[in-house]
């Protein structure tokens, strides 16, 4: 298999985060182009009320859904999400792909067998989707309650927001240990998008003020962004 090949088929995770209501509209999109290994989680939107009305956005329920995609379909992907959310406009949404390190072997099948029923056609891909994004993803997991403090630490250094999501973190006795945190406890999962430039100075605001160290427990981790669609 050339290098080209390999590239073409390296497995992507694609974020869409769109309005509550758009919900079945998302699912159907990806159906229609066989992306049907997806998951979709309700959270709410942190960005602040007059960013809300300058975006449009009404309301703060958000729908994140996350899918598997080889990286050929990136483009015509993105395409369809563009035209079926209208994602060109502002505060329709956002829909960011996310390069994976790896995957287990039949899924990795799956991606290839997707790949092959789907005719590409590459100057779409290359007009509709910026495949050098100057964005980076920041996720954080805090204990349950100290999502207000990460998102007011991340507008502190220049993030304009980001989409809070609920779960439970689990961990074994010796990591408990090492780490000073619960075996179990309710989280809050923040996910911020923000031009790479802004990076570091928002994960250090928020190491400091939500750290291991602090009430907050938080880990905080940074994935690169390689294409992008709803984001100025």
């Amino acid at each position: 298999m050339s290098e080209l090949t390999k590239e073409m088929l390296h497995p992507r995770m694609l974020f869409v985060i769109a309005r509550d209501e758009d919900d079945r509209r998302v699912t159907s999109t990806l159906n229609s182009m066989h992306l049907t290994l997806c998951h979709q989680i309700r959270g709410q939107g942190t960005a602040p009320s007059e960013w809300l009305d300058i975006c449009g956005l009404s309301g703060t329920l958000r729908i994140l859904t996350i899918a598997l995609l080889p990286a050929a379909m990136t483009g015509y992907v993105m395409d369809g999400l563009r035209r079926a959310l209208n994602l060109d406009k502002r505060g329709k949404g956002i829909a960011v792909t996310v390069p994976l390190g790896g995957l287990q072997g039949s899924i990795m099948r799956m991606l290839h067998a997707m790949n092959d029923r789907v005719l590409l056609d590459k100057k779409k891909e290359d007009a509709s989707v910026d495949r050098h994004s100057d964005y980076s993803m920041i996720c954080v997991s805090v204990k349950s309650g100290f999502s207000d403090d990460v998102v007011d630490a991340a507008r502190s250094a220049g993030a304009r927001g980001g989409t809070v999501l609920k779960g439970i973190r689990h961990v074994d006795g010796q990591t408990s240990q090492f780490m000073g945190v619960a075996m179990q406890d309710e989280q809050d999962i923040v996910l911020i998008i923000l031009p790479k430039e802004k990076r570091a100075e928002v994960m250090s605001a928020i190491s400091t003020r939500c750290g291991l160290k602090t009430p907050a427990q938080g880990i905080v981790l940074s994935v690169p962004v390689d294409a992008t669609l709803g984001l100025e």
